[in-house]
């Protein structure tokens, strides 16, 4: 469960790649302070390289141990990544894969 204070939300779309990865993560700088989760809403993200999951990895190690980023509706391929990867076990990453209801993270 995402939890109780009030969370920060963005709704990104689009590629998420080594071309827009430094704006992506000032977007996401942007949203880090402050309490409560950061959630971010993935799913009309079409395409996301490597360097732009370590753009939302970097965000999670920035959060203190009872925050964390959540990338809501990530699509296989995403997950995918993040998985082959080793990032999916970050504890301050929440990741909810595309058709998952988050009451069953």
């Amino acid at each position: 469960m995402i939890d109780g204070r009030e969370p920060v939300g963005l709704r990104l779309s689009g590629d998420i790649d080594y071309d827009v990865a430094a704006d992506v993560a000032a977007r996401l700088e942007e949203h880090l302070g402050g309490g409560g989760d950061v959630v971010i809403d993935v799913a009309d993200v079409s395409f996301v390289d490597v360097s732009g999951c370590r753009v939302f990895v970097r965000a999670a190690s920035q959060l203190p141990p009872k925050r964390r980023l959540v990338l809501l509706h990530a699509k296989p391929a995403f997950v995918r990544t993040l998985s082959i990867c080793g990032w999916l076990s970050l504890s301050q990453l929440l990741v909810v894969p595309a058709g998952t209801d988050l009451v069953e993270v």
